[in-house]
């Protein structure tokens, strides 16, 4: 041509991700690679599995991996008739709208139509759950010893279908004497009459449907419709010799005595498209990352934490910030054999970006300034899946031990060779980090991967993700390896031994069943509390945002002027009875002297047994009241309560004059009351935060518009107010608040003279602007132009947001 030169391909060009070439405003792809943009991996054919030149060099083809009913097109198979695509052209796709979990729609062709947040053939996974989500596989957590005694380790699998022969399951676990929960639910496709088995090999295994034991040798048929979420557990006992398991079922049949007359032959193993489990994570992500795995937030780029609360740029001097960038994984290697190099003082060095993990270094020193033998490489940063599957990661090393986390979760621990599945969302970014360890000898270490439309290789760079500035976030002061309390800091996260809990930081054990979890959750395998919908808290104790009703942490702490509870000044919720005003007020607008205090609320003990309570108090007279009767103190009488019961609870507070102080004390559980009446009053100490509650009821509600946080008390969101919520702020006046709300700061205003309430005083204002911060100094200056120096009143007005959940002290 004349003029010009050549058409481009737009931003998210072949070229960018490596994977063709633009010619003219068209993408001429390289060979495993097709469509427009090159976006699609080709088919793979079972048939070629193991072999680098298996993909079809035509745009379709009905080769075997579309079971011979339709064509391979653009990483897909398009399917003849009502078959579906994501079943390789095996399965007859929906018949209504049941077969699409009522989370979308039946289509023409026999596919489902998802609704927004959800996806899979039949719209049965949660694109991205922030409390709960549904995956594919089963939930399987590993234990040392036969009796399902310590807890290893936790992971999805795609079905179960494992030969450990005489090696052992799973890294961490022994060949001998080892237990395995699988967790979950079975989904048919089918409605018709099914039968189970566990194939297993010198083991003890069991089934449970519905949380009722399953005998499989009795040959028993049961009957599931379509679309059916059958509770699944399987448990797994193995002792000595070597070992296999494996889940079949057959199915379905078109009546019970057809079902238990066929032979053993028409079983098979139970398939992945079937086996579903859910995922919750109390307390949500934070809206900041998705719940993959149960108490586990897989969380976005820049934030971390159990409950992805945490921006990573304010997790210290070396947490990740700047940009996120393809390209590798950051880098470092630290002197010492260490199990985590993050929490250890060992001096390191910095490896910069590694495009790959796939490093041999020989006998020498990864890095100057690092030993040649015994040393630790840590790397860090995200990866990211081209499709959504099934993706298995493979680890090889040699004279070296390695560990993988993606997500959050821990795919295996140190181990040579390993291979695990993980599920993946296509461009969705995941949290990684690898470890290896060398001891002596000829290190090296390399990480594969093979998911859907590719066959195994090295993770690419262009799948791995860094941040520019920074390297890794600690656990704080207080981490869970600090003071060895069962767990170890990894990436940020408390990793527990046994049942202790995360968000504990690995001090409390979890739940033993449904009753520690309120009656508002399930106690899952983990020890911890699953809860309902509107419920968090360690035992689902706590209610998310009540619009009537809502139970809270703490105690109700009303404040009165006069001794005798005569004149009401306060109302707030304190999250224990520990106080020394000594000679001053024990709150604002009280007196010194003459005051009286009530605490409300429950106590709820996380054991049952035997307590004893107390008020520690100081020239002043105090009254304990349990279920509305007195209980005296001075007897040293014992209670008997059950865990988490709610003891209903009131303190009465007189203080007259002289210096004060009043502590709310507890002991126990103790097994018995005579042990408990006998114990010395050593044994006391302060009723801790986690086990007092309060109820809050706002009799109205709260409209929908907010949450109830105390008596009569809704906190109301933006752009609502009233005592129910029930005004539109841009209604209520020329001064209303409008717009869109904006983070940075808080509106301001000055009012001349000392007012009570500025916003009802008839005064001409200055307006302060947008205040970043309350930490103003104005001096001997006045706040505004055409203000005095002196007697003014400043208004700051906007809303706050905690990152995290718990107690915040404002001062």
């Amino acid at each position: 041509m004349t003029e010009g030169f050549m058409c481009g391909c737009g931003e998210d060009a072949c070229s960018s991700y490596q994977r063709g070439v633009c010619a003219n405003g068209q993408c001429v792809c390289h060979g495993q690679f097709e469509g427009d943009s090159c976006e699609h991996y080709r088919c793979r054919s079972d048939e070629c599995r193991y072999s680098d030149n298996c993909y079809d060099e035509a745009y379709g083809s009905d080769d075997g991996e579309c079971g011979g009913q339709g064509r391979c097109v653009a990483g897909l198979c398009e399917c003849y008739g009502a078959l579906t695509m994501e079943s390789q052209c095996t399965r007859v796709g929906c018949a209504d709208d049941v077969d699409c979990s009522n989370h979308g729609t039946c289509g023409a062709e026999g596919t489902c139509e998802c609704d927004a947040g959800y996806m899979g053939e039949a719209c049965e996974l949660t694109v991205c759950g922030d409390e709960r989500a549904v995956h594919q596989g089963l939930i399987a957590t590993f234990y040392d010893g036969s009796g399902f005694d310590e807890r290893r380790a936790m992971v999805a699998m795609p079905r179960v279908s494992t030969d450990p022969d005489y090696d052992a399951p799973h890294p961490g676990l022994p060949s001998d004497y080892f237990s395995i929960v699988y967790a979950g639910f079975v989904r048919p496709k089918e409605t018709g009459w099914y039968r189970f088995r566990l194939r297993r090999e010198n083991s003890n295994a069991y089934i449970y449907l519905n949380r009722s034991s399953y005998d499989d040798s009795a040959g028993r048929a049961v009957f599931l419709t379509r679309a059916e979420l059958l509770r699944l557990k399987l448990e797994w006992r193995h002792y000595t010799s070597d070992t296999s398991l494996y889940f079949d079922w057959m199915g379905p049949f078109a009546n019970s005595t057809l079902a238990e007359a066929a032979p053993t032959s028409a079983f098979g193993v139970v398939p992945d498209h079937v086996l579903l489990y859910e995922a919750v994570c109390p307390g949500g992500c934070s809206g900041r990352g998705c719940c993959i795995a149960p108490d586990t937030c897989s969380c976005d780029p820049g934030y971390t934490g159990p409950r992805c609360e945490v921006a990573t740029e304010d997790c210290g001097t070396d947490g990740p910030s700047g940009d996120l960038v393809p390209g590798g994984l950051r880098t470092r290697f630290f002197n010492g054999v260490l199990e985590d190099a993050m929490t250890s003082t060992a001096t390191y060095a910095d490896g910069g970006v590694r495009t790959r993990i796939n490093s041999d270094w020989g006998s020498s020193g990864p890095a100057s300034g690092v030993d040649s033998n015994y040393w630790t490489a840590v790397y860090t940063g995200y990866v990211r899946a081209d499709q959504t599957g099934w993706h298995t990661f493979r680890v090889s090393a040699s004279s070296m031990d390695a560990r993988l986390y993606v997500g959050g979760l821990r795919l295996f621990t140190w181990t040579e060779a390993w291979s695990q599945p993980m599920y993946l969302v296509a461009n969705r970014l995941y949290p990684l980090r690898f470890d290896a360890r060398d001891g002596t000898g000829s290190a090296a270490v390399y990480l594969y991967w093979e998911g859907p439309g590719f066959m195994e290789h090295l993770v690419p760079s262009t799948n791995l993700y860094h941040m520019t500035e920074g390297f890794m976030c600690g656990c704080g002061e207080d981490a869970c390896s600090s003071y060895q309390r069962g767990g170890r800091c990894v990436a940020g996260l408390c990793e527990c031994y046994g049942a202790l809990t995360m968000e504990s930081q690995c001090t409390r054990v979890g739940c033993a069943d449904d009753v520690d979890c309120s009656n508002h959750g399930t106690c899952g395998a983990e020890g911890t509390c699953e809860c309902d919908a509107g419920y968090m808290g360690e035992a689902c104790e706590l209610t998310v945002c009540g619009d009537e009703r809502a139970v809270h942490q703490g105690l109700i702490a009303t404040f009165y002027d006069g001794s005798g509870f005569d004149e009401r000044r306060a109302m707030v919720a304190m999250p224990r009875v520990s106080t020394d005003p000594d000679y001053d007020a024990p709150h604002p607008g009280l007196p010194s002297d003459y005051f009286s205090i009530v605490y409300a609320g429950f106590v709820r003990p996380k054991e049952t047994g035997w307590y004893r309570f107390r008020l520690r108090r100081e020239n002043s007279n105090a009254y304990i009241y349990l279920n509305r009767s007195s209980y005296d103190d001075s007897a040293g009488r014992a209670v008997f309560l059950t865990r988490v019961e709610l003891l209903r609870l009131k303190l009465e507070w007189r203080h007259y004059t002289s210096d004060t102080s009043l502590y709310f004390d507890w002991m126990g559980p103790f097994a018995n009351s005579t042990l408990a009446e006998a114990a010395p009053t050593s044994a006391f100490g302060v009723v801790p935060d986690h086990v007092l509650l309060y109820e809050a009821v706002c009799p109205g509600g709260c409209s929908g518009r907010g949450c109830c946080i105390a008596p009569d008390t809704c906190s109301c969101d933006p752009g609502y107010g009233g005592p129910n919520c029930g005004v539109d702020l841009s209604t209520c006046g020329i001064n209303a608040p409008d717009g869109a709300l904006v983070q940075g700061g808080l509106m301001s205003r000055f009012y001349p003279g000392n007012l009570e309430d500025a916003i009802t005083a008839n005064v001409t204002s200055a307006d302060g602007g947008v205040r970043t911060r309350i930490n103003l100094d104005w001096g001997s200056d006045a706040p505004a132009a055409g203000f005095d120096a002196n007697y003014w009143t400043a208004v700051f007005t906007g809303w706050v947001k905690a990152d995290q959940t718990g107690w915040h002290t404002f001062r």
